[in-house]
């Protein structure tokens, strides 16, 4: 049998290897999974920063017709359980007609999309769009029932900032998993 210099034979020698390999195979698979919580969010993020560019780019080329602010309300919506907090909604719908045939629309601007406005915008929106005021609405030619009264609601950079942070985190979180891992396997 043949023994290394320490005075370990072979063999030993070779189990412990494999066994210290095996446990960092194990901590890089937990390094993923770990890393993969703000890897996804931060993803999904991004997704909804560029989401909400390419509705604003079509925008661009819908047409418009009159409408009538039919429903301006603003509402306090309540946190429950944990969630003691409240935030500020508006609910604003509005009536237009495109080729005869009447529609009904929701939207302030493609931001909106999936997502709320932001809570100091409520109020000012508010008033700027009171119950039975006209409108000028933008709609899809191609889907008139996609409309929107403004371009934009405000900055969509908070989505694009969260989510590079985000996922430049995870990677950070991969790298530095990577690099302790090979810290350990050369002592």
């Amino acid at each position: 049998m043949m023994r290394d210099p320490r005075g370990q034979d072979a063999n030993s020698v070779t189990i412990a290897a494999d066994e210290l390999k095996k446990e960092g195979r194990q901590f890089m698979v937990v390094a993923w999974i770990v890393a993969g919580m703000p890897a996804l969010i931060g993803v999904v993020a991004l997704a909804t920063h560029f989401y909400h560019l390419s509705l604003i780019k079509a925008f661009d080329s819908y047409q418009t017709t009159s409408g009538t602010v039919v429903r301006s309300d603003v509402r306090t919506i309540s946190g429950s359980g944990r969630m003691v907090n409240s935030t500020l909604t508006l609910k604003l719908n509005y009536r237009y007609e495109v080729n005869g045939v009447e529609y009904n629309g929701q939207f302030l601007s493609p931001q909106q999309v999936g997502m709320s406005i932001d809570e100091d915008l409520v109020e000012p929106f508010h008033r700027q769009f009171p119950v039975g005021m006209a409108v000028q609405v933008h709609f899809d030619r191609e889907h008139p029932d996609r409309a929107y009264l403004l371009r934009s609601t405000g900055s969509n950079r908070p989505t694009l900032v969260i989510g590079l942070i985000l996922c430049a985190v995870a990677v950070g979180m991969v790298i530095g998993a990577d690099r302790l891992r090979r810290l350990i396997l050369k002592s």
